[in-house]
């Protein structure tokens, strides 16, 4: 036996280390107090787990209601709108995630082919600034509609999540769109991709809108629709521009800017 705090060799049965002293009970006791374990500690919280698998049944749901939703939309897009809930601005901001995803990949397969760059920073800075630029487009969109419908068509009773279920719901073909988009500019098809990117742009102003003049019966105030929709889509244009500017600067400059404000 040694000691364990010099490493003297000891009889087994000594209580102290002949040479440092040491109390050698003390490493008994240690040794005994430790306590392996428990199946919890070793294997996690089954709570954790249980959290886990109800949150991925949740998603799965949410999947199969917006796939749902999605088809009932293509069906009859403008029948569905003026039905729709207000729970369903998840929905819409699951339509917004898609539409820049879709937009900001196909922009880069569209841009590769067209001027023959590639390689991961340019993926990173054409897919990143064209997914945020399209998203956050259509989240000015969203809240330029609620102010127009709070302040000058004096409609208290409409919420934001309101409006960006409506606003999600006709979004969903424009989603349709820029996945097309993405499809034909992966396989090189230039010319094609190129109509479906100006498409996909021009609905989401279209989409605006349809939007907007969707609540012009519940406008409390004598406010003509045709000055809100112009000051919307002036307000688009502007805050585009800015934005290619802010995001892109010399990268892709105006030129981005006119292919999103087309």
């Amino acid at each position: 036996m040694h000691c364990i705090s010099c490493g003297h060799e000891i009889s087994t049965d000594a209580k102290f280390c002949t040479k440092c002293g040491h109390n050698m009970s003390e490493g008994t006791e240690t040794a005994a107090t430790t306590q392996i374990p428990s199946i919890d500690e070793q294997t996690g919280d089954p709570r954790d787990v249980g959290w886990s698998n109800e949150h991925v049944e949740k998603s799965k749901e949410t999947a199969l209601n917006y796939w749902a939703f999605v088809k009932d939309i293509l069906k009859s897009p403008s029948k569905r709108e003026l039905n729709d809930h207000q729970h369903h601005f998840v929905f819409g901001y699951i339509s917004i995630v898609l539409v820049s995803l879709f937009y900001g990949l196909g922009f880069y397969f569209y841009w590769k082919e067209s001027l023959g760059f590639g390689g991961e920073t340019a993926f990173l800075k054409t897919f990143f600034e064209s997914f945020l630029s399209v998203g956050l487009e259509a989240l000015f969109s969203v809240v330029s509609i609620f102010l127009v419908t709070r302040f000058l068509f004096k409609a208290p009773s409409l919420t934001f999540h309101h409006i960006l279920g409506r606003y999600g719901a006709l979004i969903t073909i424009p989603v349709v769109c820029s996945i097309a988009f993405f499809l034909l500019a992966m396989i090189g098809m230039t010319s094609l991709s190129g109509i479906l990117r100006s498409l996909t742009s021009l609905l989401l102003l279209i989409v605006t809108v349809i939007t907007l003049l969707s609540y012009k019966d519940k406008a409390k105030a004598a406010f003509d629709p045709i000055y809100a929709v112009a000051l919307i889509v002036l307000a688009n244009v502007i805050y585009t521009r800015v934005q290619s500017e802010l995001l892109f600067g010399d990268f892709l400059g105006g030129t981005f800017g006119n292919l999103l404000s087309f």
